[in-house]
């Protein structure tokens, strides 16, 4: 019954994923970002309750509409994206792997809306990445990106990577911690089985600036991630 049940949520969501991401394009060719962004959150919206995934949010009231922030989540499944770009406030956009943005249709739609690619094996090559990242968030738009690098694989946090915090302290803005929680529970990593059920989005005090400024890379990712585990715990 779990197979059956999950071959169709995966074609119920592909579908609308498909046809989200040819009207996504499009949409990049004739406006700004400013003005499909909202169209891209329904249409993100749709695709996840397509797929039996549910999305609560907690913390909304730590953020101010009008900053612009680095976000910080745990890793856990293909819904992280989609949830963090449909429910974040404002146009969000992400960091993701260097090999996503060769993948057909997929790859063209997150070049043309504004992803940064990051190449995650050579830490020279990352850096372009990083620096892309930071002139977004200097342009005054929020950017999201995923510190531990790949999936969890037991539900537990991975090891942060030190170069997401660097560009923390160069980006000078405000960084927010998000905890994606009961994702795990719903698709895991090398399994296509869906369950369906809600992921509670956490957002936690943004950490301002003086005091990532006063924090080396090493104790700012900690500080990240106790805050994180904090809220997958609570």
């Amino acid at each position: 019954m779990r197979k059956i049940r999950s071959f169709f949520l995966w074609l119920c969501g592909g579908m609308v994923l498909f046809f989200s991401m040819l009207t996504v394009l499009i949409c990049t060719f004739l406006f700004r970002e400013e003005t499909y962004n909202p169209l891209v959150k329904v249409l993100l919206k749709a695709v996840l309750f397509c797929s039996g995934v549910k999305v609560k949010v907690e913390g909304i009231e730590n953020l101010d509409k009008n900053e612009t922030y680095l976000f910080m989540a745990n890793h856990v499944n293909i819904f992280d994206i989609p949830i963090l770009g449909a429910y974040l406030p404002g146009s969000i956009r992400g960091i993701e792997a260097e090999e996503q943005f060769k993948w057909p249709l997929w790859g063209w739609v997150i070049t043309r809306a504004g992803n940064i690619p990051i190449n995650r094996e050579n830490p020279r090559l990352a850096i372009k990445g990083i620096n892309r990242g930071i002139e977004r968030l200097k342009e005054g738009k929020s950017l999201v990106i995923l510190p531990e690098g790949h999936r969890t694989l037991d539900g537990n946090l991975r090891e942060f990577k030190k170069l997401p915090f660097k560009m923390a302290k160069r980006a000078k803005k405000p960084l927010v911690p998000l905890a994606l929680c009961n994702a795990f529970k719903i698709k895991r990593k090398g399994s296509w089985i869906i369950t369906p059920g809600t992921v509670t989005l956490k957002i936690g005090k943004p950490i301002p600036v003086e005091k990532i400024e006063s924090m080396s890379p090493e104790e700012l990712r900690e500080l990240v991630k106790k805050e994180i585990e904090k809220m997958l715990n609570t």
